[in-house]
């Protein structure tokens, strides 16, 4: 199947299976049914990989996840470290001959929702970015502009204390603990206990942390001395 997505023919391979039409998504590496908004979806995965340079080897797309449509995010550079983050973009796509235009509230809520600051509605017909930088007013754009877009976000600027709390430096771990521990699996080693600790809902008060057994009812957190740190393994 053929799909014209603006100025490029991006060639979908569906196939039938139980009298429905099927696609093999490119990035959920899946059975998908090829309902309409999902041949707009997938034409425009292809038309990101094929024609620009926000690609699977660049960013991390994450389709259909928490009701976004397509979102992309950072890369991470140590794969220990993947807190949880804002998407660089969301993409919300329609039908084609949708009047796109109906749905910016849906987008901006979106955004809101994710802290994101720039959304893009599409159909492969008409594409219109809402950006903080012009105070989410509609500005028409094509998809080959996001390249270099992204040049000035700079990824996770706390992976140098991340690895400085993966040698054992305390303050460091004290500083992640505080900005990703209510939302994250947090994974470390204290001499507390012999062998690593999986723990959220962590935090830092005085000289103690905090925390939750990961998997474990508690009427009460448990805490230990901040001194008592040893290693942080991981945030997820």
């Amino acid at each position: 199947m053929i799909i014209d997505c603006f100025d490029k023919s991006i060639e979908i391979k569906d196939y039938d299976f139980e009298g429905s039409k099927y696609i093999d998504c490119v990035i959920r590496k899946q059975r998908i049914l090829l309902f309409p908004e999902e041949k707009v979806r997938q034409a425009i995965l292809l038309f990101l990989i094929n024609y620009t340079e926000i690609t699977p080897d660049n960013y991390v797309f994450k389709v259909e996840y928490n009701n976004l449509d397509i979102a992309i995010y950072h890369k991470p550079k140590v794969l220990e470290f993947q807190p949880i983050r804002r998407p660089l973009l969301i993409i919300e796509v329609k039908r084609k001959n949708e009047d796109i235009l109906k749905h910016v509230p849906q987008l901006l809520n979106y955004l809101d929702l994710n802290s994101c600051n720039d959304g893009i509605l599409a159909n492969c017909q008409q594409l219109y970015l809402y950006s903080k930088n012009y105070k989410y007013k509609k500005k028409q754009f094509n998809l080959t502009m996001l390249n270099g877009y992204f040049a000035s976000c700079q990824s996770d600027g706390n992976v140098k204390y991340f690895e400085l709390a993966q040698c054992g430096d305390v303050d460091s771990f004290v500083l992640l603990v505080n900005k990703y521990g209510r939302t994250n699996k947090i994974r470390f080693l204290c001499s507390d206990y012999k062998i690593p600790i999986d723990t959220h809902l962590v935090s830092q008060i005085s000289n103690y942390i905090i925390f939750d057994f990961c998997g474990r009812y508690q009427k009460k957190q448990t805490k230990i001395l901040k001194n008592s740190f040893v290693k942080l393994i991981s945030i997820l």
